[in-house]
């Protein structure tokens, strides 16, 4: 099989993880593959990974990705600051701004609360606030 071949197999069976019915139908496992590489902001997913948490009533967490349940399936969102998780993925940065540890992997900043053992949404600290006139 060529490079050619194997590469738009994966692409068929990616986009074929994320396609299919309403919820529970179509898109399982190969959807799981997508994550691996990176899933946008807004796509719809058909099911959540198995190794999913609760994040609050409507928000689901799974390796540094956030979906919010709605009516077409799991859609995938940006976290809003201050919600909470047990953990991040292993392939995260450790930045040290105004001697405190943040932490990103995939776009999402973190701090780590010792005393909740979890760690926190934050707004990026390399991002300085804009002043208009």
């Amino acid at each position: 099989m060529t490079l050619r071949s194997i590469f738009a197999l994966s692409c068929c069976l990616t986009l074929s993880g994320c396609a299919g019915g309403p919820r529970g139908f179509g898109g399982a496992p190969f959807g799981l593959f997508a994550l691996g590489t990176g899933i946008a902001i807004g796509s719809v997913l058909t099911t959540l990974p198995h190794r999913h948490v609760v994040v609050d009533d409507r928000t689901y967490y799974s390796d540094g990705v956030f979906y919010r349940d709605s009516p077409r399936g799991y859609t995938v969102v940006n976290p809003s600051p201050g919600m909470w998780v047990d953990d991040i993925p292993e392939e995260h940065r450790v930045i040290r701004r105004k001697d405190q540890d943040y932490f990103t992997s995939k776009g999402i900043w973190y701090r780590f609360d010792v005393k909740r053992k979890q760690y926190k949404v934050v707004e990026s600290p390399l991002e300085e606030p804009s002043y208009e006139d």
